[in-house]
């Protein structure tokens, strides 16, 4: 398995554990309205916090059982791999915000839930973007 195909399998890890558990706990407090701005604050902070602290041990421990791999530069094949990747998140992040956008021209959605709706659709992007560069190593190599 190459360096860069571990590195987007950490990061759909961290991300879809991390994340999927802030979007279960966050989005019915959400939508009946309870608890505090400060609650979601504070919920929303520590997702993040875990996110790159997770993502930052798994990547380390990674280089260090391959760091000739880990120093290497991205050749042509990797380089095409990630802007496919990007290409196609890119679209399903537009897809999102415009999803965002008509929840908040025509329904009765509430500002934490758009928030965090626009949060969601970036995160799915980035899962969409790695599990891409997973496939495109996969049939690459």
């Amino acid at each position: 398995m190459a360096f860069r195909e571990k590195l987007a399998w950490i990061s759909v890890a961290t991300m879809s554990l991390v994340y999927g558990w802030y979007f279960w706990t966050i989005l019915p407090l959400a939508r009946t309205g309870a608890g505090s701005a400060w609650h979601y604050a504070k919920l929303l902070q520590g997702t993040i916090i875990t996110v790159v602290v997770l993502q930052i041990v798994l990547t380390v421990a990674a280089a260090a059982l391959s760091p000739r791999e880990a120093r290497a530069p991205e050749d042509e094949r990797e380089k095409l791999i990630t802007l496919r990747g990007t290409r196609i998140a890119y679209f399903v992040l537009v897809t999102g915000a415009l999803c965002v956008c008509v929840a908040g021209l025509f329904f009765d959605t509430n500002s934490l839930l758009l928030g965090n709706y626009a949060l969601m659709a970036v995160v799915v992007a980035n899962l969409v973007k790695d599990f891409t560069q997973i496939v495109q190593y996969r049939l690459a190599g």
